[in-house]
């Protein structure tokens, strides 16, 4: 071990000379430059020889490192570069730093009614974008109904109609042509004509 530390240059010829825990963590608080801190307090953590050790020397000067304790040697013990310092005795209780878990991403979904009358799930997509939790289109149909009145309301239902033998939105598109036709029922519109043209 002594050897490893010499081979480090965290140990001098004299070891009676060498700086103990308390003389290292002094120097790093009277160390102004913030990498010669880090080197400082790296050299207490291998030399302070436990966990409390280290932590009772830190807590002597509460400024030094501006966040808690614990979070530091974890810090310290699990990303230094340096292995003596991530194989430390101090660094042999700490924990890994917990982190938020995982949270699952929520698809949103909306549930309508094709014109055969079955009822389908949407879920937002690439292809379908949501808008408040509903699809982009759904919306877009009330405000082109409230824009352009029966004739933009009856275009709409015409175009989602044209396209429910599509593989990859049919079913969806045929939920829009109905909800374009309930639109189209809440305005009073009537078809157009087919005799007339």
């Amino acid at each position: 071990m002594v050897a490893s530390l010499s081979s480090c240059g965290f140990r001098s010829d004299d070891d009676s000379k060498a700086p103990g825990c308390a003389a290292l963590v002094e120097q790093a608080a009277a160390a102004a430059d913030i990498s010669e801190q880090i080197r400082l307090l790296d050299r207490a953590l291998i030399t302070c020889r436990t966990y409390s050790a280290f932590d009772v020397q830190l807590d002597q000067h509460p400024a030094m490192i501006g966040f808690d304790n614990a979070t530091f040697i974890a810090n310290r013990c699990l990303n230094s570069t340096n292995a003596s310092v991530r194989d430390a005795p101090a660094c042999v209780d700490v924990v890994p730093v917990q982190t938020a878990p995982d949270i699952p991403v929520v698809v949103a979904s909306y549930e309508g009614e094709t014109l055969d009358g079955r009822t389908i799930t949407i879920t937002e997509s690439d292809l379908i974008p949501f808008v408040d939790g509903r699809p982009e289109v759904v919306v877009a149909i009330v405000d082109i109904a409230a824009e352009d009145g029966c004739e933009g309301t009856i275009a709409e239902r015409d175009l989602w109609a044209s396209q429910i033998d599509d593989p990859t939105i049919g079913d969806a598109a045929s939920v829009f042509a109905r909800h374009a036709a309930n639109v189209m029922l809440i305005y009073g519109c009537d078809p157009p004509d087919e005799t007339t043209g």
